[in-house]
């Protein structure tokens, strides 16, 4: 899954240094998907894929506060790990810590939406119905 999920996406592991190796964790993303099943998965990811379109896509950091951003990072570190996407989760906790902390949080803001794009289109090629 994960090979197949890295072509369709476009990633590899290491290609981008500023994330994390894995964008996603395929024996997660399948203990979550067993767990839940399918349709709560399904709609899990959907709601993950409306989070990362209204806070991150179609967003800079100029463009949300900071207790904003603290929030809606914290609700993404808590998602994305449950199902498996590391890179998401990894890039979104530092952007809650420096946003809970007082620091800058503009590179963590840009790796994090990064991340968020990258997430989007993994999330995107798991959607897509199965073709026999």
């Amino acid at each position: 899954m994960e090979a197949t999920l890295s072509r369709s996406i476009g990633v590899s592991k290491g290609s981008n240094s500023a994330l994390p190796q894995k964008v996603l964790v395929p024996e997660l993303f399948e203990e979550a998907r067993h767990l839940l099943g399918s349709e709560p998965t399904q709609a899990a990811l959907k709601e993950l894929l409306s989070i990362l379109e209204e806070n991150f896509l179609h967003k800079f950091a100029s463009d949300v506060d900071r207790d904003h951003l603290f929030q809606c990072a914290h609700l993404v570190v808590a998602r994305a790990g449950i199902m498996g996407f590391e890179a998401l989760g990894s890039a979104c906790s530092d952007l809650q810590h420096a946003c809970a902390t007082g620091a800058q949080f503009h590179s963590e803001f840009a790796r994090a939406r990064t991340a968020a794009f990258v997430t989007h289109d993994a999330i995107a090629c798991l959607l897509k119905p199965k073709t026999t």
